[in-house]
C-alpha cells in the first residue's frame, strides 16, 4: 500500500508584470481656475465699482470659454509630458484679464471700434462691397474684421475687446500646433553633444584647435552622426 503524496496545487500562470507608474507633472488647472475666478471678479468690479461698460463680460467670458473646450481637451490629448491644457486655459484666462487694460488704454483700438460699427451696419444688410476707408491688406482688413465682430457683439466695447483676445489666444495656439518646424526636438542630442564635449566649436571660431595628437579630424562629424541616430 502506497502513502499518499502532497496535495498538488492547481497551476497558477504567472502574473504579469506591474507597470511603472506614470509620472506626475504639475497640473495647471486649478491655476486656471483661479485665474478665470480672479478675471470675472475683476471685470465685475470694474463695472459695479468704477462704471464701465463691461457687464457684458461676465457673459462673453463664460460663453467664448465653452468655445474653446474642444481646443483644451485636443491639447491635453496630445501633450502626456505636461499639463498643457491647464496651462493653455491659464493663458487664456490672462488674455481675458489684460483685455480691460487693452480696453482702457486702447488709442487707434477705438478707431477701429467706429470703423467696426459703420462697417456692421452694413454687412447686416447684405452690402458687403462697402469702403473699408484704408488699403487691403492692412489697415482696412482690420477693420473688415472689426466690423465682421460688431456685427456679432454690437456697439459693446468690452465685448469686441475680449473677442479679440479670444482671437489672439486661438491664433497663437493653431500656429504653434500646425507649424511645421520641429527640428528642435530631433536636433536636441545633437545640440547636447556639441555643448557638452565642445565638438564642432571649430566651425564656429574658425579655429581647428586639438586637445590630443591623436584626435581625428573626422570626430565631430562622426559624433553628430552618432548624436542623429
Amino acid at each position: 500500500m502506497t502513502t499518499p503524496g502532497p496535495p498538488r496545487r492547481a497551476y497558477r500562470p504567472p502574473l504579469l508584470p506591474a507597470r511603472p507608474a506614470a509620472p506626475k507633472h504639475f497640473s495647471w488647472q486649478p491655476v486656471a481656475c483661479a485665474v478665470f475666478a480672479i478675471t470675472i471678479a475683476f471685470w465685475m468690479w470694474q463695472w459695479l465699482g468704477y462704471g464701465w461698460a463691461a457687464g457684458s463680460s461676465l457673459v462673453v467670458i463664460p460663453l467664448l470659454t465653452l468655445l474653446t473646450l474642444p481646443v483644451l481637451v485636443a491639447a491635453g490629448r496630445r501633450e502626456h509630458r505636461f499639463d498643457l491644457a491647464g496651462l493653455a486655459a491659464t493663458g487664456l484666462g490672462l488674455h481675458f484679464f489684460a483685455a480691460f487694460y487693452r480696453m482702457a488704454h486702447g488709442a487707434d483700438a477705438f478707431v477701429y471700434d467706429q470703423q467696426g460699427n459703420r462697417l456692421a451696419e452694413a454687412f447686416r444688410h447684405f452690402r458687403f462691397g462697402v469702403d473699408p476707408g484704408a488699403p487691403v491688406p492692412g489697415t482696412g482688413a482690420m477693420r473688415i474684421i472689426s466690423g465682421v465682430v460688431s456685427v456679432f457683439t454690437g456697439p459693446n466695447v468690452a465685448a469686441k475687446f475680449l473677442v479679440f483676445a479670444w482671437l489672439g489666444f486661438i491664433g497663437c495656439y493653431l500656429g504653434t500646433v500646425l507649424s511645421k518646424e520641429h527640428g528642435a526636438e530631433h536636433t536636441y542630442h545633437e545640440l547636447y553633444v556639441r555643448s557638452e564635449t565642445g565638438l564642432g566649436a571649430e566651425q564656429v571660431t574658425g579655429t581647428a584647435t586639438r586637445k590630443h595628437p591623436t584626435e581625428r579630424r573626422g570626430a565631430p562629424a562622426m559624433a553628430t552622426q552618432t548624436a542623429r541616430k
